[in-house]
């Protein structure tokens, strides 16, 4: 089944970052478009530098962001992946692992767990992502 593709998915992203003793929690609330095509869910969305498009299958979440910001990421439990992540500012070499890997979407949204380690120059950055999809109706309110 292919969902509808609209534009009225409520988004909630939660990125809990733990660098040697810094601990910080970032949380995003957007709204953007959610679907289903070949069995592989797909989450769009904006802000006023970069376009984000989070693509969720069997076993793999890719996030790939374009703008002011850009990079591609793989979280894959089965192997690391390496990146670059680029910003006004120049480009970084990046790898992540992935320690937890959970996709429980559905016809009316739901959410994706991540656990990862980013590593940069070999320091490793833990952390914790939850992105949950709400989608509701056209004309309805919570």
């Amino acid at each position: 089944m292919t969902l509808k593709n609209t534009d009225n998915a409520d988004i909630i992203i939660i990125n809990e970052q733990n660098f040697g003793e810094d601990f910080d929690t970032i949380e995003t609330h957007t709204r953007g478009k959610f679907y289903r095509k070949d069995g592989r869910f797909y989450l769009l969305y904006s802000d006023k530098e970069t376009s984000t498009v989070i693509k969720a299958e069997s076993q793999t979440v890719s996030v790939r962001r374009r703008g002011t910001y850009e990079s591609n990421i793989v979280y894959d439990k089965r192997k690391s992946h390496e990146f670059v992540y680029s910003t006004p500012y120049g480009k970084m070499a990046m790898t992540v692992v992935t320690r937890e890997l959970e996709i429980n979407l559905g016809e009316n949204g739901g959410d994706i767990r991540l656990g990862y380690e980013l590593l940069m120059g070999g320091e490793p950055c833990r952390n914790n992502m939850k992105i949950t999809v709400d989608l509701r109706e056209k004309g309805t309110t919570k």
